[in-house]
């Protein structure tokens, strides 16, 4: 296997896609956190909510959430779907998950790609994180 040829510190997993379509996206984590790969990804988060005790047992560091809004108004109006509260249940789950586990992986950080959209909602996104426990 390749991966135990180059023993990477650290592997990001992305590409073209959600990381959360592949079927293997967790058997994948599983074996290079196993191995001592840091597993880090960024999402939708849009499908995360039927995958969070493999979130956490697939042994991922990090996921970095693509939320590019404070409120359900911006999110619809960038990213043409209304998924917004969805995404944040599925991240107070996740936190919810992780304190009851007792571990503290994975960190959930936020993607913000900024534009004339959301650019006054900068504030907001950043307390909006601190609400959630989403990391700098």
């Amino acid at each position: 296997m390749i991966y135990d040829q180059i023993k990477p510190l650290r592997i990001n997993l992305s590409g073209l896609g959600e990381p959360l379509a592949s079927r293997d996206i967790f058997k994948i984590s599983s074996y290079a956190s196993q191995k001592g790969s840091l597993v880090n990804f960024p999402t939708n988060f849009t499908l995360a909510g039927k995958y969070l005790n493999e979130i956490i047992r697939s042994g991922i560091s990090q996921i970095k959430v693509s939320i590019d809004a404070a409120g359900r108004d911006t999110y619809f109006r960038i990213r043409g779907v209304d998924r917004f509260e969805e995404i944040i249940e599925s991240i107070m789950a996740l936190n919810e998950l992780k304190a009851k586990a007792g571990v503290s992986n994975p960190e959930i950080r936020f993607n913000v790609a900024l534009m004339k959209e959301n650019i006054r909602e900068l504030i907001d996104i950043i307390n909006l994180a601190h609400t959630l426990k989403v990391g700098a």
